[in-house]
């Protein structure tokens, strides 16, 4: 029941917010009319300026005199407080249960660290220091000493040295037809 209640409300609330652009839409159509607009405009007006002919059909039903007294509210006005009552009074709360799984959750990471300092690690201050690098063999020494050909050394020589000019695209075959680049 709680859960319908809090449906409700919701509709309420977007209803609230679809009148208060409906309301600004009639304030400005009073505006291009000439007529002085109020500061709070009754949801009776907004619906007579918006949507005249389904404002006329309200007042020839039965059901005139009772809904009469709550057309001179603002339509915000009018759905907006019920609705956000409602949504506040039967939103689903969290049990004391859920909150303290989230808190032990937001505190693994300092209950890890105590366990780890209890086992006797004794890292760096900071584990997020960077390497030592003078143990870092990027290539064995091998590949220093041993001299490039000669066909590998202008394409490798053009991505280092910015006056060399890059190797010529290899030749096509010759039984690929070639493009005109003047035809679309």
């Amino acid at each position: 029941m709680k859960r319908i209640l809090f449906l409700i409300g919701v509709g309420l609330l977007a209803l609230a917010f679809l009148t208060t652009a409906a309301e600004l839409a009639a304030r400005s159509i009073h505006v291009a009319e000439g007529v002085r607009a109020t500061m709070l405009v009754s949801l009776g007006e907004v619906w007579r300026t918006v949507a005249p002919g389904s404002f006329l059909a309200l007042m020839d039903n039965a059901q005139w005199p009772l809904v009469r007294h709550f057309m001179v509210i603002p339509g915000w006005l009018l759905f907006g407080v019920p609705g956000l009552s409602l949504v506040i009074i039967c939103h689903k709360r969290t049990d004391d249960e859920t909150v303290a799984e989230q808190e032990n959750v937001l505190f693994l990471y300092d209950e890890l660290a105590a366990a780890a300092k209890k086992e006797g690690y004794t890292g760096p201050a900071d584990d997020m220091a960077c390497s030592d690098f003078d143990e870092i063999i990027p290539a064995e020494e091998h590949y220093a000493t041993e001299p490039i050909s000669a066909d590998l050394l202008v394409q490798r020589d053009y991505l280092f040295d910015s006056t060399a000019s890059a190797p010529s695209p290899a030749p096509r075959p010759q039984n690929e037809p070639q493009q005109d680049s003047d035809k679309p």
